[in-house]
């Protein structure tokens, strides 16, 4: 779908100038030339060409194309931190663009893979990593999903929201095992209560909860383990889909 996003902008969209030298004629070639690269997936050179028409001919009508065009040749280049600069940078730029939508989009994308280029060359789960990123590309969607309800990229943006909600809870969940395990009742519960309350639906769930009664056992504080044991008892169905026992410590 990407890749069909970034091609459909074709050379349709501009006429093709005279015939000659003139500065138009040059920066329609100069675009054609760097579309097609594009389209290609010769990205390296694709970014190559883009910036000399945005460098040479600024105030073209090809620039500002050339610029969006460029946020994805750099995204496939794995060069996530330019292409999120550049999104970043022409949103700004042109708020109003009617290709914004797409830009956020490809925002959140960006943030997705920053999160990933570590974990996925060292063979780790994610979930044991710093979630910031996860978080940013959660933003990029929300917001996406707020200016842009109607866009082409709506649904695919929620169905990504759902997975990183879930994965970022996963991550909170992974924190309170980590204090559960060393004797931090107080903070293992908190974390418990931070997934419940701002993750609901997410697998995580399942599991804080038996954290947090066992942390408020531990803690001495009966009413408050006895609450959450009803809970628990309520929604055993969901905590054996889960692969949760609550007999058992986390």
């Amino acid at each position: 779908m990407l890749a069909a996003c970034s091609s459909r902008q074709t050379k349709e969209k501009f006429p093709e100038p005279p015939a000659g030298g003139n500065t138009e004629a040059q920066a329609h070639k100069l675009y054609g030339s760097a579309h097609d690269q594009l389209v290609r997936r010769n990205y390296v050179q694709a970014n190559k060409e883009f910036d000399t028409l945005m460098s040479h001919y600024p105030f073209s009508r090809y620039a500002t194309q050339a610029q969006l065009e460029q946020i994805y040749a750099k995204y496939q280049s794995n060069d996530p931190e330019e292409a999120l600069s550049d999104a970043n940078r022409f949103l700004q730029e042109h708020p109003r663009y009617p290709s914004a939508d797409y830009v956020l989009y490809l925002e959140g994308l960006i943030n997705m893979r920053r999160s990933e280029s570590l974990t996925r060359y060292l063979h780790v789960n994610q979930t044991y990593f710093d979630p910031s990123h996860l978080e940013a590309a959660f933003d990029d969607f929300a917001l996406l999903q707020r200016r842009f309800p109607d866009s082409r990229y709506a649904a695919d943006a929620r169905q990504r929201m759902i997975w990183l909600r879930n994965r970022i809870a996963q991550h909170e969940l992974n924190t309170a095992r980590f204090y559960f395990g060393r004797g931090a009742w107080v903070a293992a519960a908190r974390r418990a209560q931070g997934i419940i309350a701002n993750y609901p639906g997410a697998p995580a769930t399942a599991s804080a909860l038996v954290i947090m009664q066992q942390s408020y056992a531990a803690l001495g504080l009966k009413e408050q383990a006895t609450q959450i044991q009803a809970l628990i008892a309520e929604n055993r169905p969901a905590l054996k889909a889960a692969g949760v026992t609550p007999q058992s410590r986390e």
